[in-house]
This record gives structure tokens, sequence and C-alpha cells, in this order.
């Protein structure tokens, strides 16, 4: 956790650069994915929130969406869903 919170600001960056690339690739959940982790640290330096385990599921998610073909565009949006869910409920704001 220690270490994650040190490189937060890398990672946020590196997190929109890969929404960036996914969003031009028409790689929805990817995309969606690595804003919510953005969002999440993002939240960190706006309003004092830091979920280290709700971080976590949103890397580990953002590993299972960009696995490619393995998941259908649904099984992706209800990643996605259920993620934007997670962060509502430990108050983070899309």
């Amino acid at each position: 956790e220690e270490e994650v919170f040190a490189e937060c600001r890398q990672v946020a960056d590196a997190a929109l650069r890969v929404a960036e690339v996914a969003g031009a690739a028409g790689a929805h959940a990817v995309g969606e994915v690595a804003r919510g982790i953005r969002f999440m640290i993002e939240s960190l330096f706006t309003g004092g929130v830091w979920h280290a385990d709700a971080l976590r599921v949103h890397i580990e998610s953002l590993a299972i969406v960009a696995r490619g073909p393995a998941l259908s565009p649904a099984e992706g949006d209800v990643i996605v869903q259920r993620l934007k869910t997670l962060r509502a409920a430990v108050g983070v704001p899309d």
C-alpha cells in the first residue's frame, strides 16, 4: 500500500495515457477502467479520499479487461458498471 501511495501520481498519469489510447482503439472497457483508476487517485488529492483496496480492485480489473477477446463487450460493461458502483460507495465522484 505504501508503494502504491508513494507512486500514485505516476499511476494516475499512466492510467490517463491508457484511457486515451484505449479510447482511440475502441477498447471501451479498458478505457473506462483506466479512467476509474485516475478518478480513485485524483480523489485523494481533491477530497482526501484514499481507499487502497478499492484502487487495487480497479488495477486488477484493468488487467482482466485488457486481456483482449477473453471478455465480451457485455462482460466488460458489467465490470465497468460495478467499478462505478464501488467508487460511488466509497465517495469517489466520476
